[in-house]
């Protein structure tokens, strides 16, 4: 059985799911995990998930979210459409069970306004199954809101917590369902766990970016277990300097699907879209790396002649990194072109921690004249240090806010044009030729830290600092790699030189 699988579809564009289901199509089923279930009612076609389940051999099965509201179940009451969780589902030897809303324990999880207690979701689940009876060989279980035990039920929005379900995960343990798909914990879409010997499958969409659309096609298999996930990737849209994807809307309306388009472009389309001398000539830049695989540097850098290069681990960021504090540092790595060091904390102890900023200290002063470089493209890595000497050890400000730092990303942004779409360490780096070990993130590190802090979780401290060396040791490359393609002429002697 092939399940075609969203949730959460607040901000992404509604005919993304059409094309989507086309590339993909036929599918058996399509299931959609809830929230926003009015915006698929003022779509043009009147009732989208209507049209949408004309793509199905069985239609689109769904629940509504938290943030809907009572009424909104009326939408999946359209032909071809079913709301699981007014009535289960049996399709072939497969059980479709749904659960609506937040599921919530007293405050808990309480936010929205279709809400039940883990006490009626029990018997929900227990007099569904029953409907479903024997006839029902294997299970799919469609909840709004994940089960706890698995780690895609982490919320951040109102404060870092765990928002599963323990009536749900209770279910999932006792009657092993093939799938249990779910949404509602945004930063924990696109991602997949097992809970005993089911495949939780979290699809929901991101609540900031409307790009970041997250839809799974599944393969429900009788002889393969567990069922095959394959995460769909949205079209590739217009892509380049000062291209975002309204920018690059207007330019298909105009006839314009590639970059190279807009040398020829008529001065009404460029004047339409604002793009002038200086988003020209950026753009230019780009086409000419691209076409030759190379950097172009706008301007000659001023790179400090010794240069530290540091990157800090913390818990979890707000979510705009130029907005509030940083949260403070737990582990610093440091690389002077000879050796890393380390310096790793986790406890919250402030004679621990204020030993970790003195040693650190220690260590630079060790390295007169040299300029401490990250990257971030926000100062995250100064500020969150100042955030922590601020909290655990204030006199030594006089010592670190005197020093010279540089957020490298913050300044190639204005003077380098690279042959990529992204500014992140990892794509920079390989594309300089570091070679990458791990796959661990920022966000997941952060997140393994939170759960430790918060829930008592063991930290894979380990695995974090392999991650960190990684990172500091890319900077590093990608700084001497980038000194390399100066002209000969515009490198000063000694220019980059680490300490």
């Amino acid at each position: 059985m092939r399940i075609f699988f969203f949730s959460d579809w607040r901000i992404q564009q509604l005919e993304l799911v059409e094309r989507l289901l086309r590339s993909v199509a036929p599918v058996d089923v399509i299931v959609y995990g809830g929230d926003d279930v009015r915006r698929f009612l003022s779509a043009p076609k009147q009732n989208y998930f209507a049209h949408l389940a004309g793509y199905a051999r069985y239609g689109l099965l769904g629940v509504i979210g938290n943030d809907c509201w009572p009424e909104d179940r009326l939408i999946l009451q359209a032909p071809g459409v079913r709301d699981l969780h007014a009535e289960p589902c049996l399709i072939e030897d497969v059980g479709f069970i749904g659960i609506e809303g937040a599921i919530c324990d007293g405050e808990r999880n309480a936010i929205g306004r279709i809400l039940h207690s883990e006490g009626e979701v029990r018997c929900h689940l227990e007099q569904a199954r029953r409907r479903l009876g024997e006839q029902a060989r294997r299970l799919v279980v469609v909840s709004h809101t994940p089960p706890a035990g698995c780690r895609l039920d982490i919320g951040i929005r109102f404060g870092f917590s765990r928002l599963g379900s323990e009536a749900l995960r209770d279910f999932v343990l006792d009657q092993q369902p093939d799938l249990v798909l779910c949404g509602h914990c945004h930063s924990r879409g696109g991602k997949t766990a097992l809970l005993g010997g089911s495949l939780v499958v979290n699809a929901a969409s991101d609540d900031t970016n409307p790009e970041l659309a997250r839809v799974a096609l599944i393969e429900l298999d009788a002889t393969a277990s567990p069922p095959t996930v394959t995460w769909l990737k949205p079209p590739t849209r217009l892509r380049g300097p000062h291209i975002g994807p309204q920018r690059a809307e207007k330019l298909a309306a105009y006839g314009i699907t590639r970059l190279d388009e807009l040398r020829t472009a008529p001065p009404e389309v460029l004047k339409a879209i604002q793009f002038g001398p200086l988003r020209r000539r950026r753009l230019e830049s780009y086409l000419c790396a691209c076409e030759e695989n190379r950097a172009v540097w706008l301007e000659t850098p001023q790179f400090p002649s010794s240069m530290l290069f540091y990157d800090v681990e913390t818990g979890l960021v707000s979510p705009s990194p130029f907005k509030g504090s940083a949260p403070d540092p737990w582990l610093i790595g440091a690389f002077d072109g000879q050796e890393l060091r380390q310096w790793i904390v986790p406890e919250e102890d402030r004679s621990r921690r204020r030993a970790m900023f003195e040693d650190f200290l220690a260590y630079v002063a060790a390295h007169p004249g040299a300029t401490l470089c990250s990257w971030s493209g926000s100062c995250f890595d100064e500020r969150s240090m100042e955030e922590g000497i601020v909290r655990w050890a204030p006199p030594l400000l006089l010592r670190w806010r005197p020093l010279p730092k540089l957020d490298l990303l913050r300044m190639l942004k204005k003077i380098l044009v690279l042959p990529l779409t992204s500014w992140s360490l990892k794509e920079v780096a390989g594309w300089c030729g570091f070679s990458w070990s791990g796959d661990l993130d920022g966000f997941e590190a952060g997140l393994l830290y939170e759960e430790y802090r918060t829930f008592g979780e063991p930290l894979p401290v380990e695995l974090i600092a392999r991650y960190n060396a990684e990172d500091v040791l890319a900077l590093a490359h990608v700084t001497r790699y980038l000194l390399s393609t100066l002209p000969a002429s515009t490198a000063s002697p000694g220019a980059g030189r680490e300490r």
